[in-house]
């Protein structure tokens, strides 16, 4: 959807992005999104309907979609966010004060 809630989002990414000389065909917003995704259905095998709601997606049967609630942040952290590895040392992350002890 166009001017809809990840512009903002959006064009934040696109002034960081050139401050820090990210630039380049495949590297913007949604780019990154779409190796999120990837590397969490492909390497993770991360449950379809949680990656779905960690995105924003909506989820497409009536069963999860409609009668099912949306699972807490704190499952989608542990079952999707946390299986995420790019090969980076994200460690330092994981002392947030955004992280469940």
């Amino acid at each position: 959807m166009r001017d809809g809630y990840g512009q903002t989002a959006s064009k934040w990414f696109g002034r960081y992005r050139e401050r820090y000389g990210v630039a380049g065909k495949g590297k913007d917003f949604h780019s990154f999104r779409h190796t999120f995704i990837d590397v969490l259905k492909q390497n993770a095998r991360v449950d379809g309907t949680m990656l779905a709601e960690t995105v924003g997606h909506e989820v497409g049967s009536i069963t999860l979609g409609w009668y099912g609630k949306r699972y807490t942040p704190k499952v989608l952290l542990e079952h999707v966010i946390l299986k995420l590895d790019i090969g980076l040392d994200l460690s330092h992350l994981r002392k947030s004060r955004f992280v469940p002890v």
